[in-house]
């Protein structure tokens, strides 16, 4: 199968879903909401709702914890629009509007991983016993050299099983600027995401690591990614850039 909306075409290969958006950002992210639309709803509902579903499990659905990290969750959303890339932000506007989405329900989804981060943080630090208030994660990256090529892996090491993997895809961003990338990840998540590789041979891979350090005002994780992807030739390009943009807690790409 294969459809097509605007720019940008979609056809199903096997499990995967294979993306081809073209144009500016707020047009991939229109052609790919619109190419998607009634498959990857209850994907980003999750996302967007999983510290809510988490939190009533461990404190009870009407507690007044659960109130005060809510009222914590809505803080980190407004902080970490501010600082949001403009590229990212327009693809996410142009998604919600091809989903039929709200702009705020793409945004919860994809921050979601940066709101764990600094509420986790800030649970650690007043924590003086016990187990932490998040488990452990474990992605790992894996890189092979041969002869002939050179072979890049990754898991993905995140709630989500049933939903991540209901709707595995290969996206080919064409911007109009910038240079050309692939992310590997699940339909409806826009960006350069988790995983991804641009026109010039770069790869990229995000993992998660618990830390006390974090910080409210930073760039969120998939933005740094999605910068890195569309801006760096080489590895000490994309250093370079990662060193500069103050992240919002312990990641490493």
């Amino acid at each position: 199968m294969a459809e097509r909306y605007g720019k940008g075409n979609v056809e199903r290969i096997g499990n995967l879903w294979v993306l081809h958006l073209r144009g500016t950002s707020f047009e991939r992210g229109l052609q790919h909401g619109t190419l998607m639309r009634y498959r990857v709803r209850d994907t980003l509902s999750f996302y967007r709702t999983l510290p809510e579903v988490m939190a009533s499990m461990s404190l009870g659905a009407d507690s007044a914890r659960l109130r005060t990290l809510l009222r914590l969750k809505r803080g980190l959303l407004k902080r970490f629009a501010r600082n949001r890339d403009p590229d990212a932000l327009e693809e996410a506007r142009g998604l919600a509007v091809g989903l039929g989405m709200k702009e705020d329900e793409i945004a919860e989804a994809l921050v979601l991983a940066d709101v764990f981060q600094v509420t986790g943080a800030l649970a650690e630090r007043r924590r003086r016993a016990g187990p932490p208030l998040l488990p452990g994660l474990g992605c790992t990256s894996a890189v092979r050299r041969t002869p002939e090529s050179l072979l890049f892996a990754r898991n993905f090491d995140f709630w989500g099983a049933g939903y991540w993997d209901a709707s595995p895809a290969i996206i080919f961003h064409h911007p109009d600027k910038g240079k050309a990338f692939c992310s590997v990840t699940t339909a409806g998540f826009p960006t350069a995401g988790v995983t991804s590789m641009n026109q010039d041979g770069l790869a990229l891979a995000v993992h998660q690591h618990g830390s006390r350090d974090s910080s409210v005002g930073g760039v969120p994780i998939l933005d740094i990614v999605h910068a890195i992807s569309r801006k760096a030739a080489s590895v000490d390009e994309a250093v370079e850039m990662a060193m500069s943009i103050k992240a919002t807690g312990g990641w490493t790409i």
